[in-house]
């Protein structure tokens, strides 16, 4: 499984890289939306782990971006905006899932359970 990472804090691109290396170690990172929709189109990850609030290009843009690329594109929003028009933007976006940077165990689990292991 490849995971690229989208967020523009370099301490939480850095974290979730090592939670991410608990599954496998195809993980990249961006900083942006806009180097995000770059990198999946060179790249082609499996999942993408997409902040909201980020410059340039914020990542329900991004998300759109992709799906628009790649309807098929499995974007997972990880944030710590816990708005319901957020969540309501990422799924019109195309978002999959909508995970909080305080339910990080959570988003593990999911990864692990629905792409590791599927059923």
């Amino acid at each position: 499984m490849k995971i690229l990472i989208v967020d523009d804090s370099g301490p939480m691109r850095a974290f979730l890289r090592d939670l991410m290396l608990r599954l496998t170690p195809n993980v990249s990172t961006a900083d942006d939306g806009d180097t995000a929709v770059q990198r999946y189109e060179s790249e082609m990850p499996d999942v993408v782990l997409m902040d909201v609030r980020m410059p340039r290009m914020d990542g329900i843009t991004a998300t759109a971006r992709i799906r628009a690329l790649d309807p098929s594109a499995s974007i997972v929003i990880v944030t710590e905006h816990d708005k319901e028009w957020y969540r309501e933007e990422a799924r019109q976006a195309g978002a999959v899932a909508y995970f909080l940077k305080e339910d990080l165990m959570d988003l593990l689990r999911y990864l692990r359970d629905g792409y590791m292991n599927p059923k």
